[in-house]
This record gives structure tokens, C-alpha cells and sequence, in this order.
């Protein structure tokens, strides 16, 4: 028989393993990391001066001076915000924004309904976004709405590109410069 890791209302971490609960642990309700936490799954408010980590899921509002990593699947409800990189290496679903002055990368099949905002870029490459990437380079796989950058790349765009290389792997016009719209 193996024990259930402990869950906890309140998470408190200096730099791991310098945490309680401890890192094979869930937070549910609160985590505070005055440089960076990680923990199996958070649940709720995560706020991080470095930054957040989860190494199975997470789900809630995510807001850290440096970077955001969940391995696990991911679900944001609200806002995903750092200082350099949002990084979701599962199954994403973000509700409202993802902004980073770096880079949101979301691999696997991930969701944004609301908007992307990376300086640098937003990466989605099996992503669907509804509603707007902006950002210097923006890439996701099927586009409703908007993407506003200087390289902006979908596989199926039903939206507006501008920028100054757009590119729609879909039809209609593949490449255009400036405004490319796609049905």
C-alpha cells in the first residue's frame, strides 16, 4: 500500500527543497514562493518572485517575476504571467491572458481563449488559439481570431494576420506581407 501525498491549503517555499509541504506534496488554495516552489500540483493563487513549478498540474492564476513550468496539464483560469517564460509542456488550457515579456510556449494539444502576449512570442505549435497572439514571432496551429507580429504562422487561420511576414499553411494565401486573411 502506498500513502496519498499530503495536500495542503497553504504552500510556503524558500528554493526547494526548502518548502512545506514538501515537494512530493499538493497545494490547494494558496502557494507562496519567496524565490521559487514546486510541488506535484497547485490548485489555485501561485505567486513566485523567481518562480512557479508543478511537476503534474495545475489550475488557477499563475504570476511570477521570472518564469511559470507545469509539466503536467495545465489549466489557467484568468492569467499566466512572468517576468521571461510561461512554459507549459502538457495539455494547456488558458482562460483570459498569458503574458510574459519573453516567450509563452505551450507544447502538446493546447487552448487559449483570451490572448497571448509574449514580447519575444507565443508558441502553440499543435495549439488552437481563440481570440490573439501578440508578440515578434507567433506560431499555433489553428487561429480564430488574431495574430499581431513581425512572423506570424498558422496551419489554419479563420482570422486576421499582420505583421511582416504572415504565413497560413491552410489555403487562401499561404505567404502575405502586412495583412493575411484566412477563412
Amino acid at each position: 500500500l502506498r500513502a496519498e501525498a499530503l495536500i495542503s491549503p497553504v504552500g510556503v517555499s524558500l528554493i526547494p527543497p526548502f518548502e512545506v509541504p514538501l515537494r512530493d506534496s499538493s497545494v490547494v488554495g494558496l502557494r507562496l514562493n519567496f524565490l521559487m516552489g514546486a510541488h506535484q500540483a497547485v490548485q489555485g493563487f501561485d505567486l513566485g518572485v523567481l518562480g512557479n513549478m508543478t511537476d503534474r498540474a495545475f489550475g488557477g492564476i499563475q504570476v511570477a517575476g521570472v518564469f511559470n513550468r507545469n509539466k503536467g496539464p495545465a489549466t489557467v483560469l484568468g492569467m499566466q504571467f512572468s517576468g521571461l517564460v510561461n512554459w507549459n509542456l502538457n495539455k494547456s488550457e488558458i482562460y483570459g491572458i498569458q503574458a510574459t515579456l519573453g516567450m509563452n510556449i505551450n507544447h502538446a494539444a493546447s487552448r487559449l481563449v483570451g490572448f497571448g502576449i509574449g514580447v519575444l512570442g507565443n508558441i502553440s505549435p499543435q495549439g488552437t488559439i481563440a481570440g490573439a497572439q501578440i508578440g515578434i514571432f507567433n506560431r499555433a496551429k489553428n487561429v480564430y481570431g488574431f495574430q499581431v507580429g513581425v512572423i506570424n504562422f498558422a496551419d489554419a487561420l479563420h482570422g486576421i494576420q499582420i505583421g511582416l511576414l504572415n504565413i497560413n499553411k491552410s489555403g487562401g494565401l499561404p505567404f502575405f506581407p502586412i495583412l493575411n486573411i484566412g477563412i
